[in-house]
């Protein structure tokens, strides 16, 4: 389940005072979560930020779409999600630029 870092952006990374706190709250994270601006993601190559964001939002939708249903979520065991994570890799050839398991979360 998606436990999103949530900060208050003052601008979208415009202003240079904005930028090294930017910078500073995703860490060496590949996703961060701007409370008033939205998704924000990172990568080593040009495509890297475009997969990952396509990633964080799927994941966003799939989980409203799961908590819409007024039940408690299941948290998946942190061994399948470890075996996950390897098959992703395995399956492709290390594409991806660190998708799988760099999230920041911060309560």
């Amino acid at each position: 389940m998606l436990n999103p870092a949530q900060r208050q952006a003052a601008s979208h990374g415009q202003n240079d005072d904005e930028k090294p706190r930017l910078v500073t709250d995703l860490g060496s994270n590949t996703f961060l979560m701007l409370r008033n601006h939205g998704l924000l993601t990172e990568g080593v190559t040009i495509p890297d930020p475009f997969i990952h964001m396509y990633a964080l939002e799927t994941a966003c939708q799939t989980q409203l779409a799961a908590q819409s249903a007024g039940v408690a979520l299941t948290e998946i065991n942190s061994k399948a999600v470890a075996g996950i994570k390897e098959q992703f890799a395995m399956v492709t050839g290390g594409m991806g630029g660190g998708l799988h398991g760099r999230v920041y979360c911060e309560n």
